[in-house]
């Protein structure tokens, strides 16, 4: 099984759920593995049409993240990986992890994430 990774993209987006949240972007750090088998295809035939896009998958990332509020990142996740698994019918699971990188908890000095996992 072959894999294509996106890492470490970055958003300024307004997702949370603390009314500041929703008026001041923020830092968001989004990661995925895409399962596909086309990716051994395409690593034959050097040709685009026989692989996932990754500058298209980007795209809909971003759409996502800069697009309709959210007030969690697991909806976040989920979104991603549901609309990239609908969009590139070559893909067979999508693994989504989305990073709030200065999460609104007092005292607390790291990140948060989750990941979600969406399968054909």
């Amino acid at each position: 099984m072959s894999k294509i990774y996106l890492n470490n993209m970055e958003f300024m987006a307004k997702h949370g759920v603390l009314p500041h949240e929703q008026t001041t972007p923020q830092k968001f750090i989004v990661d995925m593995v895409i399962v596909a088998d086309c990716v051994a295809q395409s690593g034959l035939t050097d040709t685009l049409d026989d692989t996932i896009n990754y500058a298209a998958v980007y795209e809909v990332i971003k759409g996502v993240l800069e697009g309709e509020h959210c007030a969690l990142i697991e909806t976040l996740a989920h979104k991603v990986g549901t609309l990239c698994v609908e969009k590139f019918p070559m893909a067979e699971s999508i693994t989504t992890k989305v990073t709030k990188v200065n999460p609104p908890i007092p005292g607390y000095n790291g990140t948060v994430s989750v990941e979600v996992s969406v399968c054909r």
